[in-house]
């Protein structure tokens, strides 16, 4: 009589399993972001916190939206900035980090590795900004305000 063989389905990961993985990830890196699932029409994790991107810099407040399998977003509570044409913004709102044509987001991306770093770069690019006027990170094509 033959053994019988058995396959094992891979594991794919789901929304429950990707936000504890992620919660527990950015709250240990980053202990100034508190996270939590936010039950809506779709679930989120949604992770706030203070950032400053340099020792001269103010803190900013933010916060990261983040939709399984799609980009996070991330907004500035506080201070208000001020968006103009030359600041990265989308309409919504949100922080222009990368262009998604060039490097699209990946189920594989960490938020902490990824998404939260970016921020406090794109801060830099901004305080340097209302200095002088020039953007001086990366630039892309994209639906600003």
């Amino acid at each position: 009589m033959g053994t019988k063989i058995r396959y094992i389905k891979p594991f794919r990961e789901n929304a429950t399993v990707r936000y504890r993985l992620e919660k527990a990830t950015i709250e240990r890196h980053f202990p100034c972001m508190q996270c939590h699932e936010v039950h809506q029409k779709t679930t989120a994790l949604v992770c706030e916190g203070n950032i400053q991107p340099t020792v001269y810099s103010p803190f900013y407040e933010i916060r990261v939206v983040y939709r399984f399998s799609q980009s996070p977003q991330v907004y500035i509570l506080n201070p208000k900035i001020e968006i103009d044409a030359a600041t990265h913004f989308y309409k919504e709102g949100n922080l222009c980090l990368f262009y998604p044509k060039d490097e699209p987001w990946k189920s594989t991306f960490r938020v902490a590795d990824k998404i939260i770093p970016w921020v406090a770069e794109w801060l830099v690019f901004y305080e340097l900004y209302k200095i002088d006027g020039v953007w001086y990170g990366k630039s892309a094509p994209h639906s600003n305000i």
